[in-house]
């Protein structure tokens, strides 16, 4: 059974250390983890940073992590400011776009 983690509106430098500890324990607890990130109406590049290392260390674990939905439009566009959507690699556009990239 996976571990579903709804994230808040804002995941940004000051706020990101609630998702990183809920983040934490899932990987601890071996389960896969299912992150529900469409309430997030701001974001920064930390939760960018912490999805794509917990992503990592959920692959090293043998478990999977995953988005409940693609990206929504406030994800979308800061992927896009961050160049992860210029020539992203198929893991990383099925992981935030369950598929095809947005252009």
């Amino acid at each position: 059974m996976a571990t579903e983690i709804r994230t808040a509106e804002a995941v940004t430098i000051q706020s990101v250390a609630d998702l990183h500890a809920e983040l934490s324990d899932g990987l601890a607890a071996g389960a896969d983890i299912v992150i529900d990130a469409s309430p997030i109406r701001a974001a920064d590049l930390s939760f960018v940073q912490l999805v794509t290392a917990a992503r990592i260390e959920a692959e090293r674990r043998g478990t999977a992590l995953t988005l409940a939905q693609p990206a929504n439009a406030v994800l979308t566009a800061l992927l896009d400011r961050a160049g992860f959507t210029a020539q992203p690699d198929p893991a990383s556009a099925h992981f935030w776009f369950h598929g095809e990239c947005p252009r």
